[in-house]
């Protein structure tokens, strides 16, 4: 594999691996387990677990607006250049 290409694959697990902290994390700041979350958003709860998980490569998108919107939150997303992904 190139290095580039390898770089892309590293840089898409990360924002991955952002994802699902920043879901994890959003629950107990808004007093939230798994179920309630679930509950609010009207789905099961296994979905929430997928979101959690690092490797899920599911319409991540949609469901952080869900998440979002539920939390009273809005979700940020932008570019920014390579230099500043630690290596």
């Amino acid at each position: 594999m190139r290095k580039s290409a390898l770089k892309l694959r590293l840089l898409a697990k990360s924002t991955t691996f952002a994802v699902s902290y920043e879901v994890a994390n959003a629950k107990p700041e808004a007093g939230l387990t798994q179920q309630e979350l679930a509950k609010l958003l009207g789905t099961d709860p296994s979905v929430i677990d997928r979101l959690e998980e690092a490797d899920y490569e599911g319409n991540v998108l949609a469901m952080m607006r869900c998440i979002a919107a539920a939390l009273n939150k809005r979700v940020e997303i932008r570019f920014a250049p390579l230099e500043s992904v630690a290596h």
